[in-house]
């Protein structure tokens, strides 16, 4: 089981999810676009069809789906598996000014202080569902 996030570009910086609305939301940009984004990070990136993967040894993966690459996007779902994979996606949202919503929680995650975000709570429900 995944631990979805979704990656967000705000017109400006949110701290709740009661803040987000169609005016908030910004365009990120086509799918090419993302693809080199993320490709500048992950020089590992496996592309099939249009699904996508990271992975790292045994430590973690990232997946991931893209549209036609010429598509505009406002948002990303990464579906992570492993806690390390987060503060690999929170560096790529960094350095894009990006926002993360964790979908499980429902909230926003604080970047530059991820050890406070849900893992935690993820692996907890997951071992309810599991």
């Amino acid at each position: 089981m995944s631990w979805d996030v979704i990656a967000f570009k705000f017109n400006r910086d949110l701290k709740d999810v009661s803040e987000i609305d169609e005016n908030t939301i910004e365009d990120i940009g086509t799918w090419d676009f993302v693809l080199g984004l993320i490709k500048e990070q992950f020089a590992d990136l496996e592309i099939s069809d249009f699904w996508c993967c990271i992975r790292r040894k045994d430590i973690f993966e990232i997946q991931f789906s893209i549209d036609e690459l010429t598509e505009i996007t406002n948002c990303i779902i990464f579906h992570l598996y492993g806690e390390i994979a987060l503060y690999s996606i929170a560096d790529l949202c960094k350095k894009n000014n990006w926002q993360l919503l964790d979908t499980t929680l429902g909230v926003l995650l604080d970047l530059d202080n991820l050890q406070k975000n849900g893992y935690n709570k993820f692996n907890q429900l997951r071992g309810r569902i599991t």
